[in-house]
């Protein structure tokens, strides 16, 4: 039992004291990319910078067009493949709206992940993480077996 306890320690300081570098890291979670584009669009109002096809876009961000060109247009999907936004700039009114990406989940960071997994392996639900087989076949399973002879 301390042999666990020191084990569980070790493993908890080493997580400790590596979870600031990963946290500092992770950038802004992704909710989508540009499935489709023509024209110049922008990300938040970054004129320098346009949008390419493919793109990651950031939680919380703002899609425009620099100037309504006809034939421009742009469609955003999520990560799961579903449309958050299409602009077609050939229809009426089609570019005046930005298109207002979702803000993202709480991503929990890596410390979290492994503290909840570390109480939920001692304390919380042991069973999930057990290995449980039947390995009784039963009589007639035996009995079948029981004619049976390993000659060697």
């Amino acid at each position: 039992m301390k042999m666990l306890w020191v084990t569980v320690l070790f493993v908890g300081l080493t997580v400790i004291s590596f979870a600031p570098t990963v946290t500092a890291r992770t950038p802004q979670t992704p909710v989508g990319y540009v499935l489709e584009i023509e024209g110049e669009w922008y990300l938040n109002g970054n004129t320098s910078e346009p949008l390419r096809r493919w793109q990651k876009l950031p939680s919380g961000g703002t899609v425009r067009i620099k100037a309504l060109t006809p034939g421009a247009r742009i469609v955003v999907a999520g990560l799961s493949g579903e449309i958050i936004g299409n602009r077609d700039c050939d229809s009426n009114d089609g570019c005046s709206q930005p298109i207002k990406l979702p803000k993202g989940h709480m991503q929990r960071s890596l410390l979290r992940v492994a503290l909840d997994a570390t109480v939920d392996l001692l304390w919380g639900s042991p069973d999930r993480y057990a290995l449980a087989r039947v390995r009784n076949y039963g009589a007639r399973f035996r009995k079948a077996l029981s004619g049976w002879r390993v000659e060697g």
